[in-house]
This record gives structure tokens, C-alpha cells and sequence, in this order.
């Protein structure tokens, strides 16, 4: 599954800086990033085996398009229950819960060398 989308970002840090020489320079960053992306959207597709009245294996493919979703299911086996939550845009609408968001917001810690031309 492929998808693609548009989303916005925001990062917020604070830098501690050493100066090393003239030129070289060591520095310490910490900060937030906000970075989602929503409303993604792209092709899928699958490739299965079926058999045929002839029992011969057919490969069979399905290609599709939509927005990527969210679906949890429930499983009940001899053993108990398993709730699973899966992520695609191949679901009915009966079976979408939610849509999916690609939230890549996290704190941050940076350290590295910096080199003034």
C-alpha cells in the first residue's frame, strides 16, 4: 500500500552552543516536534490464490483506491479474545472505526558538531 497526503509541522527547541575554535562548534538540542499528516489517500492491492471449479490454483489480483481508515475487529478463539486493529483502505464503511493519522510528533534530543564556512 502506497499513499501520499498533505500535513503541516511545527518544532519548538532550545539550543546550547560551545564554541570549539574559530570554526568548530558543539551543540545540544532539545525540543517538541507536531507532525501530522490526515486524509491520506492511495492504491492497494493484493494477489491471492483461489481454486477453480477444476481444482486448479488461480492467482487472482485485486487493485484498489481509497483513504487509508481504521478498523478494530474482535476475535473470540477457544483460548479468549483478541482485539486487533488494522490499517488499509480496503474496508467497507460498516467496518471503519476511524480515520487514519500519521502522527509523528515526539520530543527530541539533538547533539552534533556544527562547521561555520
Amino acid at each position: 500500500m502506497k499513499g501520499a497526503a498533505t500535513g503541516w509541522a511545527l518544532d519548538l527547541s532550545a539550543e546550547l552552543r560551545r564554541q570549539l575554535s574559530r570554526r568548530l562548534s558543539f551543540f545540544l538540542a532539545t525540543g517538541h516536534a507536531w507532525r501530522r499528516a490526515a486524509d491520506i489517500k492511495g492504491n492497494g492491492h493484493n494477489q491471492s490464490h483461489a481454486l477453480d471449479s477444476n481444482a486448479v490454483q488461480d492467482l487472482v489480483e485485486n487493485s484498489w483506491q481509497g483513504v487509508w481508515r481504521k478498523r478494530t475487529a474482535l476475535y473470540q478463539r477457544n483460548w479468549g479474545e483478541f482485539y486487533g486493529t488494522y490499517y488499509g483502505n480496503y474496508f467497507s464503511d460498516s467496518e471503519v472505526t476511524d480515520n487514519f493519522v500519521l502522527d509523528l510528533s515526539a520530543w527530541q534530543l539533538k547533539a552534533g558538531f556544527s562547521w561555520a564556512f
